[in-house]
């Protein structure tokens, strides 16, 4: 074996003793800004970090956009730094993650069945629980950061939701940690520089973060780093992003900061977005438990909560041996001191969480899921596969030690939903801005099936719930809604009539498979004077619905909605209308006998038939016919009728003669 030069280990021995000293400076100046002033937690967390001390209530759609409300819970995560082991926690969010579906599902059913007073079959709510949409505040250190970031970076088509699910967090361990660190490397030592290459790395934070900056992120983050020129922590975090350029990076830029493991990885040197190069390396040194900042960071964004829900993921202790046994020389220290520092750090905040939650049940809960990791387990950058699966086993064993505390947040979670519902389908999200331009600029909204996705109930269920969490002032603007072809079924109609729209003049249903049974809920748009129902199966017995639950429409379009001539004849009856269409609902000789009634001579614009069909060229022919002849153009067009269109046209002519030879006489 190759021996070690003196000169060798003297420098070793200086750089670890340096490095501890370092270290253990900055934790105790973190220790001492935690300290400077109890009372004031959210003040004291504002001057350390040169923050106002402000309620940035902007980002949504977030919970927290209704965190001025004292009522509500306030829900934040911490993930701790670990390497490889981050698929442990980020396994626990995808326990997490998958309940909070479950029950969400359940719930909008039952909410929906609620309004419908009949169970749902055949129905699927496709809702993802975006945890970055139901946690007030994520925040972490290192590969904890680096989960938090990849849970908030916006997707690249649709920016309201986030790109990445836990899922697929646990599958970028599994599948690409090699890339952040490679076996061929993984040999390799040198006393003068890093022990991996970040190229692979990069070009994986390209793939998954692209070119999302920090103000973009879906909820609020906090993640820390180590500025190396200033020897202090620095604070990544949303809402600085929102404030300064300065504050602004690329997001794959910052998780290459937080994750620059000493020794492991080199220095990120990184631009912000006013172009300001600073270089970063892993906060972990300083602390690799980010609970404290969490917390502190939750009271000032959040002062009116209610109480502050804070759930704090390890990546597995590796506890040391007796101390008192080992090598007490740079030899038996070097090598664990790391170690030691982070678990009597991270044990040190956790026990003071603890204290804060047994002071303040009623203001703060905490909840640490946190497990020993065997030696054999413990490495932060072994990628073989059988270690990979090990992790998830410690992860499924932490989940089911702590699984009470964790269903407890799946339900919180599911809570934080209410305070604040995002839609069941994530393409509605933009129609919703849509939506709001429209109301914002006073004009109608349309919607059409035949070109988009449809509706269907769960859409109409999405627009409800949107409409009716918009300020009254703001639906007052709505005066017309057109959603053809949209498959709503009567069940959607139902719910769609749930929406407090006290302006709405004008809607547009064509072609939605809409039955005589939903008529009656339309009478709750008691605005309501335009109907366009055509295309659906309505029958008479919807025209009998329409007279009695709609007697003020002004304009109806009934066209195609298997009307016979009773169904006809009973909206004519409509006192105020003014305009009605009913193409394609009748025969010649059963329209007839309307012709001359006062009911119908009363409605000023009424259309019976499409241009150049039977009906139309037998009432062009019809109204033109005066005398007991044709002309050479009504002969023509007489020609072209159907058997039975000529048959009543020589009727007329009949009567027409009949009444000249009365009049002769």
């Amino acid at each position: 074996m190759q021996k070690i030069s003196s000169n060798g280990i003297y420098f070793i021995a200086l750089f670890l003793s340096s490095s501890i000293c370092l270290a253990m400076e900055l934790t105790q100046n973190t220790d001492s800004n935690n300290n400077n002033n109890n009372n004031s937690a959210a003040a004291t967390y504002a001057a350390r970090r040169g923050l106002p001390n402000t309620n940035d209530t902007r980002q949504q759609p977030t919970i927290a956009a209704n965190a001025n409300n004292t009522n509500q819970d306030i829900y934040i995560l911490s993930i701790d730094g670990g390497g490889i082991r981050g698929i442990i926690p980020a396994q626990i969010l995808s326990y997490i993650e998958r309940h909070v579906e479950i029950g969400l599902e359940s719930r909008i059913k039952r909410r929906i069945e609620e309004q419908l007073g009949h169970p749902l079959e055949g129905i699927n709510i496709p809702i993802r629980g975006h945890l970055a949409k139901l946690f007030g505040l994520m925040a972490g250190v290192s590969t904890g950061g680096m989960i938090v970031l990849g849970l908030n970076v916006p997707h690249q088509i649709d920016s309201d939701i986030p790109a990445h699910s836990s899922s697929d967090l646990v599958n970028l361990y599994r599948e690409h940690g090699e890339k952040v660190f490679p076996k061929s490397e993984q040999s390799s030592i040198s006393f003068f520089s890093p022990k991996y290459s970040v190229q692979q790395f990069e070009s994986l934070l390209l793939e998954y973060f692209w070119h999302s900056s920090l103000k973009d992120t879906i909820g609020k983050v906090l993640v820390t780093s180590l500025q190396m020129s200033t020897q202090e922590s620095y604070e990544f975090a949303t809402d600085k992003a929102k404030n300064s350029e300065a504050e602004n990076f690329y997001i794959r830029d910052v998780v290459r900061a937080i994750t620059a493991a000493q020794t492991y990885f080199p220095p990120a040197y990184i631009k912000s977005m006013n172009r300001i190069e600073y270089c970063f390396s892993d906060g972990g040194i300083i602390d690799n438990n980010a609970s404290q900042d969490a917390y502190d960071k939750a009271k000032m964004l959040y002062p009116h909560a209610r109480r502050i829900i804070l759930l704090s993921l390890g990546t597995g202790m590796c506890q040391q041996d007796d101390l008192s046994k080992i090598n007490h020389g740079i030899w038996g220290w070097g090598p664990i001191l790391p170690h030691v520092m982070m678990y009597a750090a991270s044990k040190k905040k956790d026990s003071k969480l603890v204290k804060e939650a047994e002071t303040h049940p009623d203001k703060f809960k905490y909840i640490r899921v946190q497990s020993d990791v065997p030696k054999e387990h413990s490495a932060l950058d072994v990628v073989d596969e059988n270690h990979i699966k090990n992790l998830v086993r410690i992860a499924q064993k932490m989940i089911l030690t702590h699984k009470k505390d964790l269903d407890d947040i799946v339900d919180g979670l599911a809570d934080a939903y209410d305070n604040n519902p995002y839609p069941v389908y994530p393409w509605m999200t933009p129609f919703f801005q849509f939506i709001e331009t429209q109301l914002l600029s006073k004009q109608g909204i349309k919607y059409d099936g035949q070109n988009q996705p449809e509706l269907g109930i769960v859409g109409a269920w999405d627009l409800v719930t949107y409409f009716n969490m918009q300020p009254m002032e703001m639906r007052e603007k709505l005066t017309a809604l057109s959603l053809p072809r949209n498959s709503l079924g009567d069940d959607g109609l139902i719910l769609l009539s749930r929406a407090n729209l006290p302006s709405l003049v004008c809607l547009e249903l064509q072609d939605n498979q809409l039955t005589s049974n939903c008529i009656a809920f339309l009478q709750r748009f008691r605005a309501l004077k335009r109907l366009n129902i055509s295309e659906n199966n309505i029958g008479d017995e919807g025209a009998r619905n329409i007279t009695r639950y709609l007697p003020n429409l002004v304009n109806l379009n009934i066209s195609q909605t298997e009307l016979g001539i009773e169904g006809l004849n009973i909206v004519t009856s409509l006192r105020h209308l003014k305009r009605l269409n009913a193409v394609n609902n009748y025969k010649v000789n059963e329209l007839l006998e309307l012709f001359g009634s006062d009911d119908f001579n009363m409605i000023e614009g009424i259309n019976l038939a499409n241009e150049g069909d039977e009906l139309d060229k037998f009432f062009k022919l019809y109204c033109a016919v005066d005398g007991t002849k044709l002309s050479v153009d009504q002969q023509k067009l007489f020609e072209e009728l159907s058997p039975e269109g000529q048959r009543q046209i020589e009727q007329l002519l009949k009567k027409n003669q009949s009444k000249d030879q009365k009049s002769s006489k």
